[in-house]
């Protein structure tokens, strides 16, 4: 993924980015797009298990149910989810976090090589031992129907979040939700939405490798709608599906409340180093 292009979708229609305060510096900018970047690298060649409603599967070297084990660095046992794939096995929602994760702390220890900002993000993601909760803002699941008002602020340790973003409006880095609005299909434990995270080049991260590592917008779209046609295999299932014309694309590109699938909101990371970030109420470990 090339800085070229993140910059021209940072810049494109239907969406604002404000870089204020101490983040409105040219520096802010580099960084931000280095960091895209980066998340979008480790996200192309990927090949993790899809647990299709069993319970997840992590290498218990490392990680202990999703929570690193004691004596290792947090960077190694992330790498280790990278570098040892098969021994994974997780859903989208947790690929999705992981990949967030390991673009930003990888960004600023192997890349720009800043130790201050480097145990600055591990600080927030160890806050409460487990680097992989709560790293995207509480309000991005307020449309479910068992969310927690007490979330609706709660911030998130390395994520924020922007609304009212235009169909088809997309950056590299972005993460993405897709939300099955079929109330069959969405009781099916792994089918309630996709979080895939752009690519650019028209392309959505494929995290199982169910189609040569990648997805146009509208193979994903498609992959979404046709879930309430018992599509759960597009080999096993072919014969279910129902193509879809371009007035249906059009139509599912809306937001869920108009209805479409795409929800109007893009999650990113912070401007770290620029910023304020927010800061993190204290929670047990076992909370």
């Amino acid at each position: 993924m090339s800085k070229k292009e993140i910059l021209l979708t940072l810049l494109q229609h239907g969406r604002l980015t404000e870089f204020k305060g101490d983040a409105c510096d040219v520096q802010a900018l580099k960084e931000h797009i280095g960091i895209r970047q980066n998340i979008t690298a480790w996200a192309e060649d990927l090949n993790w298990v899809w647990p299709d409603g069993s319970p997840a599967k992590w290498n218990d070297k490392y990680w202990d149910h999703g929570t690193p084990k004691p004596g290792y660095p947090l960077h190694e046992a992330l790498n280790d989810v990278f570098m040892n794939q098969d021994k994974y096995s997780i859903g989208c929602y947790t690929a999705s976090k992981l990949l967030m994760v390991q673009g930003v702390l990888d960004y600023f220890r192997r890349i720009k090589k800043d130790r201050v900002q480097q145990e600055r993000v591990k600080q927030r993601l160890l806050a409460d031992h487990d680097p992989l909760r709560y790293i995207e803002p509480g309000r991005m699941w307020d449309f479910e129907k068992d969310f927690d008002p007490r979330e609706l602020h709660r911030p998130g340790k390395l994520l924020k979040i922007e609304y009212r973003i235009a169909p088809k409006n997309f950056v590299p880095g972005d993460w993405v939700h897709f939300l099955n609005t079929d109330p069959a299909s969405y009781r099916k434990t792994g089918y309630e939405g996709s979080n895939p995270i752009y690519l650019g080049r028209n392309k959505f991260a494929d995290y199982f490798n169910d189609h040569h590592h990648s997805y146009t917008y509208q193979q994903k779209l498609d992959e979404v709608y046709q879930w309430r046609n018992g599509v759960f295999s597009r080999l096993r299932d072919a014969e279910k599906i129902k193509p879809l014309t371009p007035e249906d694309v059009e139509i599912l590109s809306r937001p869920p409340s108009e209805g479409g699938l795409l929800t109007d909101m893009r999650v990113f990371p912070y401007f770290f180093g620029y910023e304020d970030l927010p800061e993190l109420a204290a929670r047990p470990a076992s909370e």
